[in-house]
């Protein structure tokens, strides 16, 4: 018998979202104090001498799905200050067809005896979500649904949002699904269970 169970992919869209976390500063419960008094130096020393040749010689691309003022600023502004070249993709503008606009919402039942869904540390990807057209998924990051140490018997469900798929091809259309499974505290993977069709229109 499996861990734990994935149930009824269920396309849909909602407020909830499930984001993916990776070493970001989210809260000062994930770094050390050491790491917290880095940030803090180094962000002081930045601000003291912002132009530095630390992205000298390097492009860094950024690519806006959605319009976007402050945050595009910001960067464009940090990188030419530290040498670098921003260089800025934005679909529907340029070269860049606008595709499928609208973020894709997968709703996940599952139920598992011990609770060992999630974990504590955000470097941690247990969630594998892998798009047909591509041969490697990607991974994210899913918060503990228990209390720390406890062991309980679990339900419910997960809402994961996946950002707006684009063409690969040179085509006008592309059919895909997305696969999921789940790993828990103990390593053992869930089913992994399989979307409906998702049809992407090149517009």
């Amino acid at each position: 018998m499996l861990p734990f169970l994935l149930l009824c992919p269920i396309i849909t869209r909602d407020e909830v979202t499930l984001m993916p976390i990776m070493k970001n500063f989210i809260s000062t419960q994930y770094w050390s104090r050491s790491e917290l008094q880095d940030i803090i130096d180094f962000a002081s020393e930045l601000k003291n001498s912002p132009h530095q040749p630390l992205l000298k010689d390097k492009s860094i691309a950024m690519l806006f799905f959605n319009p976007s003022l402050r945050t595009k600023t910001s960067f464009e502004v940090g990188i030419s200050e530290l040498s670098g070249t921003a260089v800025i993709l934005q679909p529907g503008k340029d070269a860049w067809p606008i595709e499928f606009q609208e973020n894709i919402y997968v709703r996940l039942f599952y139920q598992h005896p011990e609770g060992f869904v999630g974990f504590s540390d955000p470097d941690y990807l247990s969630l594998e979500v892998k798009d047909s057209r591509l041969s490697n998924p990607d991974y994210y990051h899913i918060i503990p649904v228990t209390p720390p140490d406890n062991s309980l018997s679990v339900t419910g469900e997960l809402l994961v949002e996946i950002d707006s798929p684009f063409l690969f091809g040179n085509g006008l259309v592309e059919l895909l699904n997305f696969t999921i499974r789940i790993q828990d505290q103990n390593l053992n993977w869930s089913n992994a269970i399989t979307t409906p069709n998702i049809t992407v229109n090149k517009q």
